[in-house]
C-alpha cells in the first residue's frame, strides 16, 4: 500500500508509510514505552500528541489487517486504496472520543480492566476490540455509538425524502450507494471531498444537500454514503460543525425506542411462551428480560462487553454458578440473545435505510 496521510485533528494523523511497532524511546529516560503505557496515558488524560498518534497508528494497522481479509466485500464500491484507508479510519475513529478533561473515555471503558496484561496479551485485546467494531458492519458504529454518524444519517434521511429523485440506490455490505444507475458512475473520493469542503459553511444538512445536488444533479454521479460520511465527519472534527437537522423532527427515532420494540417482540415470540409453559419462573423471566436489555444497550453503544453468562449473572439476585448456567440456562438464553441481536440490528439498519 502506498504512503498516504488521513486528514484529521492534530494528534490523530495516520502514517501508512511507517511500519514501526507501537513503541518508542521515551525522550527523557530512553526507556521503551510500550502499548500498555501509551494507552493508559490516553485513558487518564496524560499524554502527548505523539502518544496519540502512535496508538492510532497501531489501531489503524490492526484494522487494515482485518479488512484485508474482507476485501471481497468491497468490490461494489471501494475502488482505491485511499477509500479502504478511509474505511479503516472510520471504524477506529469513534474509539478515540475524548471527554471534557481530554481523557479517551471509550478506550478507558474497554482497557481499564486489562491494563495489567503483558505486551503480547495486550496486542490480542487490541485486535479483539477492533474485530468487535468491524463485525458490526458500520451501522451501529455510525448510527448509534458515534453521535455524528447518527446525525449524519438523519440528515441523509431528510434529504432523500426532500429529493426523491435521488432515491435510486443499491446496497453493499457496508452501506448504501445513492443514485446508482447504469448511466452514472461513482464519484472519486477526492472530487467529492473538494466539493463538500467548498460548501461547509452551512449546517450539516445544508452542506450535504449542496454537495449532493452538485454531484448528483449537475454531474450525474453516484455516491457512496460511507465515503461521504468519512468526509463529513473529518471536516466536522476540524471545524466543530455538527448541527442536527431541524427541518423534520419526525425523522429522529431513538435507539432506545428500537431496543424497546425489539424486546417487546421477543416477549411475544419467545419469553411469554417460556413463562406460560413453566420453562421459566417469574424471577428467571425477569432476569432474562433485563439481561437482554443490557445486551442491546451495549450493542447500540459499541458492542457487547461481557459474555452471555456474565450478562445473566449480573442480573440474577443470587449467585449463578457457571455449571448451573451451562446445564440450565445456556442453550435457551443464548438462543434468545442471538435472536435479539439479529432483530435489533435489522431494525436499526431498516430505520437508517442501510443494508437489511
Amino acid at each position: 500500500m502506498k504512503s498516504c496521510t488521513v486528514n484529521k485533528p492534530a494528534g490523530l494523523t495516520l502514517h501508512l508509510k511507517s511500519q514501526k511497532k507501537c513503541s518508542r524511546l521515551h525522550p527523557k529516560g530512553g526507556q521503551a514505552v510500550n502499548r500498555v503505557h501509551l494507552i493508559k496515558s490516553l485513558c487518564i488524560g496524560s499524554y502527548t500528541l505523539k502518544d496519540v498518534d502512535e496508538v492510532v497508528d497501531c489501531f489503524y494497522k490492526q484494522a487494515q489487517k482485518i479488512l484485508q481479509y474482507k476485501q471481497y466485500l468491497f468490490n461494489e464500491w471501494l475502488d482505491t486504496e485511499e477509500e479502504i484507508r478511509d474505511l479503516c479510519y472510520d471504524f477506529i475513529a469513534p474509539l478515540f472520543a475524548r471527554d471534557d478533561q481530554g481523557r479517551f473515555y471509550r478506550l478507558n471503558e474497554y482497557f481499564i480492566s486489562r491494563i495489567d496484561l503483558g505486551e503480547s496479551d495486550f496486542d490480542v485485546e487490541i485486535t479483539k476490540l477492533i474485530h468487535s467494531v468491524i463485525k458490526q458492519e458500520s451501522i451501529l458504529i455510525y448510527a448509534s455509538r458515534d453521535p455524528f454518524g447518527k446525525v449524519f444519517y438523519e440528515s441523509v434521511q431528510y434529504l432523500l425524502k426532500k429529493h426523491p429523485q435521488w432515491i435510486k440506490m443499491k446496497t453493499s455490505q457496508f452501506g448504501v450507494i445513492i443514485k446508482s444507475q447504469l448511466e452514472s458512475k461513482m464519484v472519486g473520493y477526492e472530487q467529492m471531498s473538494d466539493v463538500y469542503h467548498r460548501h461547509i459553511s452551512e449546517n450539516l444538512t445544508k452542506s450535504l444537500e449542496t454537495c449532493l445536488s452538485i454531484i448528483i444533479d449537475k454531474h450525474n454521479y453516484s455516491i457512496s454514503i460511507i465515503a461521504l460520511l468519512s468526509i463529513a465527519r473529518k471536516k466536522s472534527l476540524l471545524t466543530d460543525i455538527i448541527n442536527i437537522p431541524k427541518e423534520d423532527p419526525a425523522l429522529h427515532r431513538s435507539i432506545d425506542l428500537i431496543i424497546s420494540q425489539t424486546l417487546s417482540s421477543l416477549k411475544k415470540r419467545l419469553l411469554n411462551g417460556y413463562l406460560s409453559k413453566g420453562i421459566l419462573n417469574e424471577n428467571e423471566y425477569s432476569a432474562f428480560f433485563s439481561a437482554l436489555n443490557e445486551i442491546l444497550k451495549d450493542l447500540s453503544n459499541g458492542g457487547v462487553k461481557l459474555s452471555y453468562y456474565e450478562y445473566l449473572q449480573n442480573i440474577f439476585t443470587r449467585d449463578l454458578a457457571k455449571d448451573e448456567y451451562q446445564d440450565k440456562y445456556r442453550t435457551r438464553f443464548e438462543y434468545i440473545a442471538k435472536s435479539a441481536k439479529k432483530e435489533f440490528s435489522a431494525n436499526v439498519k431498516f430505520e437508517f435505510k442501510l443494508k437489511v
